[in-house]
């Protein structure tokens, strides 16, 4: 089994000297957390509470991988729960997330792939204060740029993919026509970043005389994302 263990240790730390450098605060889900044991019949943890892993389902469909939610997805749009914020009093503005693939076997049972792995780190566009490990995050459906922090709908502006396996590492995959079809980790990321495109809002054009609005909440931290697209060049 590949190890990411260093790699998604390499990646955190460089993402949170990003935000400790502008004095705030990454959050995580699943990062440091262990898995639940998980339930190949129903596709979800035999364990509830919080989620150990952000998951997507995957399955092959003539011969391509497709990823994301699908009718019979039990864990649709389920982050996990806050983690990782020892004194969330200066705001948490991101969220780093560990994300595993569940594939859909042709006899209807799940398998959790185990040996492959991502991160996902979302940026909201306002930053969280006072958020605890006790709210669950949910609701995060594509291409809808939003998350559900307990049942408040708070914005993302940037949703980012982080591999941490060479691309070609490759695992065989059961067909519904029974054949074994190779899978390499590439495939699977640029299906993943398929399903993670996002319908983001864009700016209303600008009026010769616009009206007076009251003050909205405050801009987000665009420093952050030029941050966090510094840090990529490590991983490139």
């Amino acid at each position: 089994m590949p190890d990411t263990k260093a790699a998604i240790t390499k990646v955190t730390k460089a993402l949170k000297q990003v935000f400790n450098e502008r004095e705030q605060q990454l959050a995580a889900v699943g990062v440091n957390t262990q898995l639940h044991p998980f339930n190949s019949r129903t596709g979800t943890w035999q364990k509830g509470g919080k989620y150990p892993r952000y998951v997507l389902y995957a399955r092959l469909t003539d011969g391509q991988l497709e990823v994301g939610y699908f009718t019979d997805s039990p864990l649709k749009g389920k982050l996990g729960s806050f983690s990782g914020v020892a004194n969330n009093r200066k705001g948490v503005p991101g969220l780093l997330v560990r994300l595993q693939l569940i594939f859909m076997k042709p006899d209807g049972t799940y398998e959790l792939v185990l040996d492959w792995e991502w991160l996902v780190l979302l940026l909201f566009a306002q930053a969280q204060i006072g958020t605890t490990s006790s709210e669950t995050l949910n609701n995060f459906l594509p291409p809808k740029p939003s998350v559900d922090i307990t049942s408040t709908e708070v914005p993302l502006t940037t949703v980012q993919l982080f591999g941490l396996l060479p691309e070609d590492n490759t695992l065989t995959l059961l067909a519904a026509d029974g054949t074994d079809t190779a899978v390499s980790y590439q495939q699977a990321g640029e299906a993943i970043q398929r399903y993670l495109t996002f319908d983001y809002p864009t700016a209303p054009a600008a009026a010769e005389e616009a009206p007076a609005v009251a003050p909205g909440p405050p801009a987000p931290d665009n420093t952050i994302g030029l941050g966090v697209m510094a840090a990529l060049d490590l991983f490139s």
